[in-house]
Parts: C-alpha cells; sequence; structure tokens
C-alpha cells in the first residue's frame, strides 16, 4: 500500500497500481481550541472528546473525502488540528493509526482513530447540535440524506478511477474503464441536480450533510475533471455551489486547495 492511494471507503473497481491524488505534508488550518463550557459539556454525545483536547484530522487537500470531513468538523465548529500527511509518503503516520492505509483518519483525544468518512461524519455530528447535519429522530429524513451522500461518494470513487486511469502510460490505460465511469458521473450529475431543483438545501430547510457531501465531490471536479462543464449542464447546480462557497467553513476549506 505504500505509495499507493486508494479511496478512503473501499478499494476502487481496477486492477492496476492506485497513484497518489495527494499532496501536502504539514500542519494546516490549526483550529483554535477552545475552553469548555459546562453548555459546550451538555452537548457533547457520550465518548466525546474530553474538556481540554482537540481531534486530529489527518488527511490530503485533494482528497474529497478528507474535504467532506473537514467540513463537518468546521461546520460544527470543533476544535480540531488538521494535518497534510498523505499515505502516498511510506512514513506517513496514518499507517500506525488506521491499517488500511486510507484517509481520512481523525484521531480522538484517547488516540482512538475514526475511519473512513462516512463513519467520521457521523461521529462527529454526535458531538454537537449546532448544526444537526444527520437527522436523528426521523428515519425517512436520515435515509435521504445518507443517501445524497451516497451519490456524492460515488461521484467521487468514479473521479478517481479516472483519475488513476489518466495517470498511467497511455498504453496501459483502459479507455472502456474511464469512459464507463465518467459516463457514471455525468448520469450521477443529472440525478443530483433534477433532485436539488430550485431548492436551497439538498434535503429539508437547513444544511445538512447531503449538501457538505455534494460540495466535496463537485470540487474534486473542478480539480481533476476542469475540462467538465457541469455549471452550464446544471446551471441551478452552479447556484447552489455559489451560494455553499460563501459559507465560512467552506471557504476556508477552498482556501486549502490552492
Amino acid at each position: 500500500m505504500h505509495g499507493q492511494h486508494r479511496a478512503d471507503r473501499h478499494a476502487l473497481p481496477h486492477r492496476g497500481q492506485f497513484r497518489s491524488d495527494l499532496r501536502g505534508g504539514q500542519v494546516q488550518g490549526l483550529v483554535a481550541q477552545r475552553p469548555c463550557h459546562a453548555h459546550t459539556r451538555r452537548t457533547f454525545a457520550s465518548g466525546g472528546p474530553r474538556c481540554g483536547s482537540a481531534l486530529k484530522l489527518i488527511g490530503s487537500n485533494t482528497s474529497p473525502y478528507v474535504r467532506k470531513a473537514r467540513l463537518v468538523l468546521l461546520e460544527k465548529n470543533i476544535p480540531h488540528t488538521y494535518l497534510v500527511d498523505p499515505p502516498s509518503d511510506p512514513n506517513s503516520s496514518v499507517y500506525r493509526v488506521n491499517p488500511l492505509g486510507r484517509i481520512p483518519a481523525l484521531i480522538l483525544d484517547e488516540e482512538t482513530c475514526v475511519f473512513d468518512s462516512p463513519v467520521i461524519a457521523e461521529y462527529v455530528d454526535t458531538l454537537n447540535d449546532t448544526p444537526i447535519l444527520i437527522p436523528r429522530h426521523d428515519a425517512l429524513a436520515r435515509m435521504r440524506v445518507k443517501r445524497w451522500e451516497a451519490l456524492a461518494d460515488g461521484i467521487m470513487d468514479s473521479a478517481i478511477v479516472v483519475r488513476n486511469e489518466r495517470i498511467r502510460p497511455a498504453e496501459k490505460q483502459e479507455q472502456s474503464n474511464i469512459d464507463l465511469h465518467l459516463t457514471a458521473v455525468t448520469r450521477t450529475l443529472e440525478h443530483v441536480a433534477g433532485q436539488l431543483g430550485d431548492r436551497a438545501w439538498c434535503e429539508g430547510d437547513s444544511i445538512t450533510l447531503a449538501d457538505l457531501a455534494l460540495l466535496s465531490a463537485l470540487v474534486y471536479l473542478d480539480l481533476r475533471q476542469p475540462e467538465r462543464d457541469w455549471r452550464s449542464a446544471h446551471p441551478n447546480l452552479a447556484a447552489w455551489f455559489n451560494r455553499m462557497s460563501t459559507r465560512p467553513g467552506v471557504k476556508t476549506s477552498l482556501a486549502e486547495q490552492t
């Protein structure tokens, strides 16, 4: 696995070597640690970080899965340190905390490591209620948010397959595999644009994990498939993306990519 890259959820459907889509190696976006107050302690779920400690997110600025996890932490204003330490480096600390050697990896104050991105998002969402990103008492609403996440993660998965194919030597590239996953991305963008319509949020009347996951997928398409003009094809997605881009946490995350 050293020097190779796989999606943080599962091995991508390709037989060849996975190359890194990651950069970095330093601490970025340090979020200041805050003192615990009585109200804060009440909102933490059992098993949350202890007072006086902060979480540490290990990742890469180009990974869409890391971006999703980072956005959840930022949106909920959870104190944490963001460490850019990609598994493309054989000495990456991720190998010591995640046996899969994948990012994102979230280290808790007691040195427990949480992975992968859907598990991180679910855990972090329990740490406070501002905002609640995954519905807790409505099974159908929860399913719909998680379904949006699955669609966004699917876009990421296919886009990374295309990326990994395109960086192989030309004679080893499988064009049929590239076409298969490009089509999957196109079809899914059409679907999510139709589902979103003119609504302000992907699901419900406030921001949820659905919005953060979809934004992460679209940012990755801009990075790795700049020739894909999804904004012209789906103006409603473009308008939604522009609104989302004004949020403080999103601004922080986008600035880290440069």
